[in-house]
């Protein structure tokens, strides 16, 4: 595995394991977060979010989904 996808893993699990934690505090997550865990892009989330695809809050100047909605996409299991 080259180094580009290296990191991008490992990125990808850290967002994953942040996403977790939220999950277990109730806390809705972010665009990064989000999107590791239903595994598509944050790009495609961001699109989705725009066209009302997918409901997302605003918070502090960045994207936030709530888990409901996290469970909508990904027909309600517990990770995609």
């Amino acid at each position: 595995m080259n180094n580009i996808h290296k990191k991008s893993s490992e990125i990808r699990a850290q967002y994953l394991e942040q996403a977790g934690r939220a999950k277990a505090a109730g806390a809705p997550v972010d665009v990064n977060e989000a999107s590791a865990w239903i595994h598509k892009t944050p790009r495609t989330l961001r699109r989705w979010i725009k066209e009302g695809k997918v409901e997302a809050t605003k918070l502090s100047g960045r994207w936030v989904v709530a888990w409901s909605e996290l469970n909508r996409l990904t027909g309600g299991g517990d990770n995609a």
